[in-house]
């Protein structure tokens, strides 16, 4: 019965160790303030379902009205949010999961931090002002996000309260920039 039970442990353990999270995961980067973590599936899993729901459970109208509005971000920009090949060929890496992180909320005022899996730390921030920059249209409501380091960092303040940084594999959206510094 011992040796039974030792080898269960032993599976368990190893079985852990194996197939545990890749170090930086979202989960370690978040600090323990946090009052609410949500973790999705891997990116591409959950374009299936969002496709799946899109085609087959949503009236003709939604549907409609929802693949009118992807068509007209994907003019824009290129990229096809319910794609898993233009997502990744935007710099998303769809074999990772999506987190988001809400805080305590400040001056009345939600905190949030989502961590987006991405390929290239170095190019993403500039492709998600590029980005930005062709979404704005020829409304002119675009303007150069300001830039700072911290602690090597570089933090883009895109708007009042949307704040960018790449790190750990992952491109950050804060509403503050205490929150990218957590």
């Amino acid at each position: 019965m011992k040796k039974v039970l030792l080898a269960i442990t032993g599976v368990i353990f190893l079985s852990a160790m194996l197939f545990a999270q890749t170090p930086g995961d979202t989960e370690a980067l978040v600090s323990s303030d946090v009052h609410v973590f949500i973790k999705t599936a891997e990116i591409g899993k959950v374009l299936k379902t969002v496709n799946f729901m899109v085609n087959n459970l949503m009236d003709q109208q939604t549907r409609s009205q929802v693949l009118a509005e992807r068509d007209q971000f994907r003019d824009k920009t290129g990229i096809d949010l319910l794609n898993e090949a233009s997502l990744n060929k935007s710099g998303i890496d769809t074999s990772r999961p999506i987190s988001v992180a809400v805080f305590e909320d400040v001056e009345y005022r939600s905190v949030v931090l989502v961590f987006i899996p991405i390929f290239n730390e170095k190019e993403f921030p500039a492709k998600f002002n590029e980005l930005l920059k062709k979404t704005s249209g020829d409304s002119g409501n675009f303007q150069t996000p300001l830039k700072a380091t911290y602690n090597g960092i570089v933090i883009y303040q895109v708007q009042q309260d949307l704040f960018t940084a790449a790190f750990n594999g992952y491109f950050l959206m804060g509403s503050t920039a205490e929150v990218i510094k957590k």
